[in-house]
């Protein structure tokens, strides 16, 4: 062997031992394994995350769906259980207006002639025959204005016969219908406020307050006009108008002192701490 080929083959055994040494010292790594091994557990740590918040929306979600449907059942049962009271307060205050109004109209409903016969006071026929024509002309207008009359307490007795029979929308309706044909009947002061009152039990209070206002800028003198102030009052404070509310109840009493609905009213003043 030449010393020329000596030395290439020695040349090529030092570059194949550097190679060698060379692929010692540096591993080689593959940028594709290694992508694969690192990102699969992040990939996999947050889909797990996610699913964990999704999850958990979902049941906050439910809890929340069951709070609102057992709100609802109270509240539609504390709705019943007023309409109950209302109702159940309505009756006994009808039972009480029923009784003081035959105790007001008793004595009205006794006959002068009956009166006069029970009192054994003797009758003259002066007192018993007035003058033809004057007696026709005084009948003819009796009889007109006693039709009139009956036929307007049948309406009322009919639509107070109705609320006692808790037939509250047909109460409602007659109530109506008697103010529309007699605006300035005897009853018509009655029924706005008996109106107000089946407005309130069938749960519309903005109705049962304008009727209260009837009666009380047509008939501030009538007997009802205290009871429906104080209905005004009671229902602006169930509305939340505190200012309002104390403004009418302090009217009531001033205007209407010592009466029943003035008490009501100090009280109501008391309890709501206005």
């Amino acid at each position: 062997m030449s010393p020329k080929t000596k030395a290439v083959m020695f040349v090529l055994a030092a570059t194949a031992a550097s190679m060698s040494l060379a692929k010692d010292l540096i591993p080689v790594v593959e940028s594709s394994g290694v992508s694969r091994q690192t990102e699969a557990p992040r990939l996999q740590t947050g889909v797990s995350a996610s699913g964990a918040q999704a999850a958990e929306a979902l049941y906050q979600q439910q809890l929340l769906q069951q709070e609102v449907q057992e709100l609802r059942g109270i509240v539609e049962q504390l709705n019943h259980d007023i309409k109950r009271m209302r109702e159940e307060q309505l009756d006994r205050y009808v039972d009480l207006d029923r009784r003081i109004t035959l105790l007001s109209q008793a004595p009205a409903n006794i006959e002068p002639a009956q009166t006069a016969s029970q009192s054994g006071l003797p009758t003259s026929s002066s007192e018993t025959s007035p003058a033809p024509v004057a007696a026709n002309l005084e009948s003819a207008k009796t009889s007109v204005t006693d039709k009139q009359q009956v036929s307007e307490k049948d309406a009322y007795e009919t639509a107070f016969g109705l609320v006692r029979s808790k037939q509250y929308a047909k109460a409602s309706a007659a109530f109506a219908q008697l103010i529309q044909d007699y605006p300035d009947g005897y009853y018509t002061g009655n029924a706005y406020y008996w109106l107000g009152e089946v407005q309130l039990v069938e749960s519309q209070p903005e109705q049962a307050l304008t009727s209260f206002e009837a009666l009380l800028e047509k008939y501030p003198a009538h007997r009802k006009a205290p009871d429906a102030k104080f209905k005004q009052g009671k229902i602006y404070l169930q509305m939340g108008e505190k200012v309002r509310a104390k403004v009418l109840l302090q009217d009531l009493m001033n205007e209407y002192p010592g009466s029943s609905a003035a008490k009501l009213a100090e009280a109501a003043i008391r309890d709501a701490q206005l």
